[in-house]
């Protein structure tokens, strides 16, 4: 059996017209492009730019002219910004620290020193009162001794914890102090430089 074989081919017109664009498309991409010309350019400055920047950078004329005044406010946010950058060393986090006591472990560690002698004493009692009634030894002195331990270590942490809290609230209003102190004087600062 023989194979039939049948094709739409289109119309003459559109292959004679695919044949010409192809033939244009090649000629126009054949020939090197210049690309030097989509490189950026910056315009040339003309005479009076040039003047300008020239009285502009020449010592007292033009805007060099207020080059003394720019110093001067200058020296002033100079001064200022260290008062504000003193000031901003005396907030966050560790802004207490320098403000803390040098005694104050001194004075926290004869206080606990204090505390548990006294509280060696409450000790001593318990033995007694324990001796006295005849349980010396035995399980009620012990459960005696345990509660007390116990209600002494208590208060010897919140005496503690609050040594430390009364000297951290005490660093701490010193450091807002002069925080205060240091802001008020860069204010002061920029109200000046801006007469």
């Amino acid at each position: 059996m023989a194979i039939q074989q049948s094709q739409a081919l289109p119309p003459q017109y559109v292959e004679d017209l695919q044949k010409d664009y192809g033939q244009q498309l090649t000629a126009t991409t054949a020939a090197p492009l210049d690309t030097s010309q989509f490189a950026p350019k910056v315009a040339g400055q003309d005479q009076a730019q040039l003047d300008a920047y020239t009285m502009a950078t020449t010592p007292k004329q033009g805007i060099g002219a207020f080059q003394d005044y720019i110093t001067q406010a200058g020296a002033y946010d100079t001064a200022e910004a260290g008062a504000l950058g003193t000031a901003a060393g005396l907030s966050g986090t560790g802004a207490y620290k320098p403000f803390m006591s040098p005694y104050q472990q001194d004075v926290i560690d004869a206080t606990m020193k204090e505390y548990d002698q006294q509280a060696a004493a409450g000790l001593t009692g318990i033995g007694q009162q324990a001796a006295m009634s005849g349980n010396l030894g035995g399980g009620r002195e012990g459960v005696m001794r345990a509660q007390y331990k116990n209600k002494s270590d208590m208060n010897r942490a919140l005496l503690q914890s609050g040594l430390l809290q009364q000297g951290f609230t005490q660093a701490n209003q010193l450091a807002n102090q002069a925080f205060g102190q240091q802001m008020g004087l860069g204010q002061a600062q920029q109200g000046l430089s801006q007469n």
